[in-house]
């Protein structure tokens, strides 16, 4: 083989070479790269979305809970306290031992 035959393969081999690695490492184009960031966002929203969803429900059952003591306690009969103090005595005897 002639020298100038091995210095055409051997340019033509390296031209092609570099060819293939440069179509390997070339950055993917707009449209691939705008499509993944919007799936990304999109999975992003997902998630988001579910974790609003449990933190509105947590919070309807605690919600419900407060709701459910506050009508107990009001059901309870309040106390009259002038009735409750009615049968206490207050003599002046009482006062002059203070």
């Amino acid at each position: 083989m002639s020298n100038i035959l091995k210095n055409t393969l051997l340019i033509g081999s390296g031209f092609a070479s570099g060819l293939v690695v440069g179509c390997f490492l070339t950055p993917k184009s707009e449209k691939e790269r705008i499509q993944q960031l919007l799936e990304r966002v999109e999975a992003s929203l997902d998630e988001l979305n579910q974790k609003s969803l449990n933190v509105r429900v947590k919070s309807g059952e605690q919600l419900h809970a407060i709701r459910d003591k506050i009508r107990k306690e009001l059901s309870s009969p309040i106390p009259d306290l002038y009735k409750a103090t009615e049968p206490l005595t207050l003599d002046i005897d009482d006062l002059s031992d203070v």
